[in-house]
């Protein structure tokens, strides 16, 4: 399975990504359960339980789309990456907004700081330094590469 890694040069995305990238996705499967249990029934909106549940959905398939693709080492965990952090973001955002004050509130805020805020951070650390280090990776070949052409060939400074 080891031969199925991207064998692109200037792509270098860390193993470690995909198994956190996993355990993330796997922790928030049984949490979308949980939720499609205890959220409110009654709301204003007639599919208000659906959107949370499908909001949890789609960052659990984007977790696990990142994990893959850290794991197959392709450039694209960017993007993954970075959409990841921008659903925890927005659903930080919204359990907020939409929380009643008490203890709902406090739960709320409290998922938003020690969970959703620093995983979306991560997220975009990640991305970011993948993309700094494939582009140092990028300029050591270019100039690797010059170097490599400029001394192959000779300079006639002779008769024309």
């Amino acid at each position: 399975m080891r031969s199925m890694r991207s064998q692109h040069a200037l792509i270098h995305v860390p193993l470690w990504l995909g198994v956190i990238y996993s355990m993330l996705s796997l922790i928030l499967i049984p949490w979308t359960f949980y939720l499609s249990t205890t959220l409110p029934t009654r709301h204003l909106s007639s599919h208000w339980g659906l959107s949370w549940v499908g909001l949890d959905v789609g960052i659990t398939m984007l977790l696990l789309l990142s994990a893959l693709l850290a794991y197959l080492g392709s450039e694209w965990v960017i993007i993954s990456s970075t959409a990841t952090g921008s659903l925890l973001v927005a659903d930080a955002w919204f359990d907020i907004m939409n929380a009643h004050a008490g203890p709902d509130l406090r739960q709320s805020v409290a998922m938003a700081v020690f969970v959703e805020l620093p995983l979306a951070t991560i997220s975009y650390i990640v991305a970011h330094r993948i993309v700094q280090k494939n582009r140092r990776l990028a300029t050591d070949l270019a100039e690797t590469l010059a170097a490599e052409q400029l001394d192959g060939q000779s300079i006639d400074f002779g008769q024309q």
